[in-house]
């Protein structure tokens, strides 16, 4: 119990770009698990019952949103972008996933990578039509056996 909790509160925690973009990847996962039933693939019940996830989240039971909040925690790839630019404050939210080995940022600006330092598993980030804000030579220097690709993209000391 104390575990939903958490995860939905760190849920509430996000702003609303964070959560559009878990959202995103709520959906994607939930339409890929639709599959899976349709081809009457083998699922767990929680499995199963993401596959009925509503898309809008806030209109699901707890007990979804807690089975979508551990599943999400819980993947080893995103992708975080909009088909238009947008701002990333910081990457903390994504501090939680603790699995992820790779990352593409798409269309957005970043302020702040420090997040990244705390993914342990990271072997890939990627890059695509982004601008990165501030000093980043310290988080490129503790991200060892990483591969970084960068495409339309750069980094600038300051705005």
């Amino acid at each position: 119990m104390a575990e939903q909790t958490n995860l939905l509160n760190w849920w509430e925690s996000l702003d609303e770009t964070w959560q559009n973009m878990f959202s995103t990847q709520i959906q994607l996962t939930a339409t890929y698990l639709k599959i899976g039933v349709a081809l009457e693939k083998e699922l767990s019940d929680d499995e199963r019952k993401l596959a009925e996830i509503n898309e809008n989240f806030e209109k699901n039971s707890s007990d979804l949103k807690n089975i979508a909040l551990k599943k999400l925690i819980l993947i080893d790839e995103i992708i975080i972008g909009r088909a238009t630019k947008f701002i990333l404050n910081n990457l903390k939210p994504l501090s939680l996933m603790t699995n992820l080995e790779s990352i593409r940022f798409n269309n957005c600006q970043i302020e702040d990578l420090k997040s990244l330092e705390d993914l342990k598993n990271l072997k890939k980030i990627e890059f695509n039509n982004v601008t990165i804000y501030g000093n980043t030579s310290t988080i490129f220097s503790k991200i060892n056996d990483i591969e970084i690709l960068f495409e339309k993209s750069s980094i600038q000391l300051s705005k």
